[in-house]
């Protein structure tokens, strides 16, 4: 039996992850998948999930993301929301993930 190193059996799982079909995830299925992170897939999916929505909500002017704002205090955000606010399970992740920064940072009140 041949054994991956560490790296290339993460480039292989991702790459499989990609290759999957897209499927709607609910903002609780992401709290399921990301609040414990049991098992390397939920943790990567979770990861990507997180990190892929910041990165767009980054360019979208109805958010006010600091640019400097990392994947992981991004992750620690969304982990801290999920399981406060039940209200958000029904939605979609990505809709989800957005309330929890818009909540974490507000943008400035205009004048």
């Amino acid at each position: 039996m041949i054994r991956l190193p560490t790296a290339c059996a993460a480039a292989a799982l991702c790459t499989l992850l990609l290759a999957l079909p897209a499927q709607a995830e609910s903002g609780g299925d992401l709290k399921g998948r990301c609040t414990g992170m049991t098992g390397m897939v939920n943790a990567t999916e979770c990861k990507a999930s997180v990190g892929g929505a910041v990165s767009a909500l980054k360019d979208d002017p109805a958010y006010c993301v600091p640019k400097d704002l990392g994947n992981k205090d991004a992750l620690a955000v969304v982990q801290k929301y999920l399981p406060a606010h039940q209200e958000v399970w029904s939605l979609g992740a990505h809709e989800a993930i957005a309330k929890a920064i818009a909540d974490a940072y507000p943008c400035p009140a205009k004048p």
